[in-house]
């Protein structure tokens, strides 16, 4: 019984889960008061390329026990909110996997005018998430800023009235 149940805890030990990542779509800098001149991009979109991906995740109580483990980053989907961002973690988590797979292989940079259609099976202790997304395939072709001037945007007032 006692080599049963160090086999056991050896084979838990050895066991691991991994997550894979892809990254896009961000400058990060923090400098208060400062105005970063934004980056533009064109992009060009083939409309005869249609991007498709899928992904399935289960839950039970609120541990997940299968579905994908690979992500795209960077996605934001127009119905989120500040609150319902909390509510629907684990569906965004499934739409980023279904974009991730949706581009892969496509060697599309970006999904253009994504589409998700999302079905959601909730018992009473499991949960299943079913996310389809397609879209165009866009390719980034030129990255640019807008050249900055000194006096865009900017208005400074200067009170010479006052008394010392």
């Amino acid at each position: 019984m006692k080599k049963l149940l160090f086999s056991l805890a050896i084979a838990l030990a050895l066991t691991s889960c991994s997550t894979t990542r892809t990254g896009a779509l961000s400058t990060p800098a923090y400098a208060p008061r400062a105005e970063i001149n934004p980056i533009r991009a064109n992009v060009e979109i083939d409309m005869s390329k249609k991007l498709m991906g899928e992904s399935t995740s289960s839950y039970f109580l609120i541990f997940q026990v299968g579905g994908g483990n690979k992500f795209a980053d960077g996605m934001s989907y127009s119905s989120d909110t500040n609150l319902s961002f909390l509510f629907r973690a684990r569906e965004n988590k499934t739409k980023s996997a279904a974009a991730y797979n949706a581009i892969q292989n496509s060697g599309a940079d970006i999904i253009v005018h994504p589409n998700y259609i999302v079905e959601i099976h909730d018992y009473l202790l499991f949960k299943q998430i079913k996310v389809k997304v397609t879209g165009y395939a866009g390719y980034f072709k030129k990255f640019y800023q807008k050249e900055y001037k000194d006096n865009d945007d900017v208005q400074l007032k200067l009170d010479l009235s006052s008394k010392k």
